[in-house]
C-alpha cells in the first residue's frame, strides 16, 4: 500500500500511496497511519529516507516580452489621443518611434 518512505524535518512523513505522493502529518485525522509510519521509522530507520523538497524551476521571463508589453501599452494610449485629435505633433512623432521599436522587438522575439 505504501512505498518510498520519507520523513520530513517536522516529523511528518511523505510516502507513495496508490502511486501518488501522500503526506502523513502527526495529527488526529492521520493518527493511525502516523503511528504505523513512526513505528516503521523506529524499527527500520534505514528504510525511511530524509525528505527533500522538490525543486521547482522558475520560468525565465523574457525581458523583451515585458518591454514589448510596456511599449504596446504606451503606444495604444497615444493612439487613442491621436484618434481623439488631442495629440501634439511631438506625440505623433513619438508614436511612430514606438511603433518602429515594437516592430524591431517583435522581430527579435520571433527569431528567438
Amino acid at each position: 500500500m505504501y512505498r518510498n518512505y520519507q520523513r520530513k524535518s517536522d516529523g511528518s512523513f511523505v510516502v507513495e500511496k496508490n502511486g501518488q505522493p501522500y503526506h502523513i502529518p502527526n495529527n488526529k485525522e492521520f493518527e493511525e497511519e502516523y503511528v504505523l509510519m513512526e513505528s516503521l521509522y523506529k524499527v527500520h530507520p534505514e528504510k525511511v529516507a530524509e525528505y527533500k523538497e522538490p525543486v521547482i524551476e522558475q520560468s525565465v521571463i523574457d525581458e523583451r516580452l515585458v518591454r514589448l508589453n510596456n511599449l504596446e501599452k504606451e503606444s495604444n494610449e497615444l493612439s487613442l489621443d491621436i484618434l481623439a485629435g488631442i495629440a501634439s505633433d511631438e506625440d505623433k512623432a513619438y508614436f511612430k518611434q514606438l511603433r518602429e521599436e515594437i516592430k524591431v522587438l517583435k522581430a527579435e522575439i520571433a527569431e528567438g
